[in-house]
């Protein structure tokens, strides 16, 4: 029997290519299928309840869910279409727990009885109901709006309140003696109290309540809304409703202290390390120059940006410094220094107070020298830390408090410098970034576009 031989079948070569592509795809191990932020899925069904669908770029949101557009591994702000847009997605958009916990922090806050308690119950009750809508909607912006007017009239109600603090009053004597042609250091004034406390503060203080010298009080009010106003439009809202709300933070605003603008001045300093260093540098200065105590920031924020950032700190400090020593004398300014540390006859808000409390007993001057101690030995400890720019705020946070807070005399004042850092920075500290309220005007600007248009995110899995 012969066999006839020809060209070998097209469907037979065929079908050997297609086994070696199955055989060497079988060889290879499975990637778990990733989400569009590069989580895995697998083991979803562990995690999820099993009525709860599982989102994929081409599966449907879950009920109560609202899955982002994604293109390309980039994840599509929902505002970044027309107003329309944004008030379906931002404002009635499915409920955001964080937004919720906001408000609550915020209610909570305002609940132990102020000295102005019918605008704290009026603001209890706007507070506590979008606390309830916020159940069922977003209402992200809504809460933030509301939060920053609570901020701003809670402050107003209280400017009427007494003086717990005599800053103010000796700031406005210092400038009189100053316009009048005088040397504003060196002496003590009798409206402290108790009478002869300096003016140990810097030079830029003289010149900041210039336009409010008759009530000092409304720069610190207005000082107050700018730091309300950023922290709004940042959209961080449990930030924002502790600045808002918080008895100290409110109180602080009007009692008499100058801490407020401090931390305004501090806030603006420290939130463009990365992107204006040398700025940010100079602006550090600038504090430096209306409170010494700004310097807790410099050490790390120095290690962080290197020498260069030496020189327009210096520049920042210097332009208000060196006229005022020229002109009054670095003696007179290093004895109200020292006046203003013998004029606290009693330990307050310190160490020295914890101290007494356990009835140990202690010196003055031992507390002092322990308090720039620990102050120094935290600085050195946070230069060699300081390798982000989170880094420089925490180090300079912790400087602050070491220095302050363990020697003779402190002040719960001094809270105020730091509250804008702290509730700038509170919900990314926790992780919550993405609650935040967005704007309808952030999509129309090219920063705004840049911004908050598109985030970029790992690539969508393959299909």
């Amino acid at each position: 029997m012969s066999v006839g031989i020809g060209p070998p079948s097209f469907e037979s070569a065929r079908s050997k290519d297609v086994g070696r592509v199955i055989g060497k795809l079988a060889a290879v191990p499975s990637r778990p299928q990733m989400n569009p932020r590069g989580h895995s899925l697998e083991g979803a069904s562990a995690i999820h309840p099993p009525d709860r669908c599982q989102w994929t770029p081409r599966a449907p949101a879950c009920r109560g869910e609202r899955s982002p557009t994604v293109s390309g591994g980039i994840e599509q702000a929902p505002s970044a279409g027309n107003p329309g847009t944004w008030w379906r997605e931002w404002v009635v958009g499915p409920p955001d727990r964080w937004v919720t916990l906001s408000l609550f922090v915020a209610l909570l806050l305002l609940s132990p009885p102020p000295p102005r308690l019918a605008a704290a119950m009026l603001w209890m009750l706007v507070i506590g109901a979008l606390l309830a809508v916020s159940l069922r909607w977003r209402m992200a912006p809504i809460a933030a709006l509301a939060l920053f007017l609570a901020g701003v009239e809670l402050r107003i109600a209280h400017l009427g309140s007494s003086l717990s603090s005599d800053v103010l009053s000796v700031t406005r004597a210092a400038t009189e003696t100053m316009l009048a042609g005088g040397n504003p250091y060196g002496i003590g004034y009798d409206v402290s109290l108790p009478p002869g406390a300096p003016y140990p503060y810097g030079p830029l203080g003289l010149l900041w309540y210039l336009p409010t010298l008759a009530e000092p009080r409304v720069m610190e009010l207005l000082a107050a809304v700018v730091v309300l106003g950023l922290l709004a439009i940042r959209g961080r809202l449990l930030g924002l409703a502790i600045y808002a709300c918080a008895p100290v933070a409110l109180s602080v605003t009007i009692d008499g202290s100058n801490d407020t603008s401090a931390g305004l001045l501090i806030l603006v300093a420290l939130v463009t390390i990365d992107r204006l260093p040398h700025a940010s540098a100079l602006m550090l200065g600038v504090a430096i120059a209306f409170k010494p105590y700004a310097l807790a920031w410099a050490p790390p924020l120095v290690a962080y940006l290197g020498l260069s950032a030496l020189l327009p700190l210096v520049v920042g400090a210097g332009v208000f410094w060196i006229p005022a020593i020229v002109m009054w004398g670095i003696g007179n300014v290093v004895e109200s220094v020292r006046l203003a540390d013998r004029v606290h006859d009693t330990p307050y808000y310190s160490l020295g107070m914890a101290v007494q409390r356990l009835g140990i007993a202690y010196g003055r001057e031992e507390l002092n020298l322990l308090r720039f101690l620990v102050g120094g030995v935290t600085a050195l400890a946070v230069m060699f830390m300081a390798r982000t720019s989170g880094a420089v705020i925490v180090g300079g946070i912790l400087i602050f408090v070491a220095t302050l807070f363990t020697g003779y005399w402190g002040a719960y004042t001094y809270f105020a410098a730091i509250a804008p850092l702290i509730c700038w920075h509170l919900d990314d500290w926790l992780g919550r970034s993405e609650s935040r309220a967005r704007w309808p005007f952030e999509p129309w600007s090219a920063a705004g576009r840049r911004r908050f248009g598109a985030r970029p995110t790992a690539s969508p899995p393959a299909t």
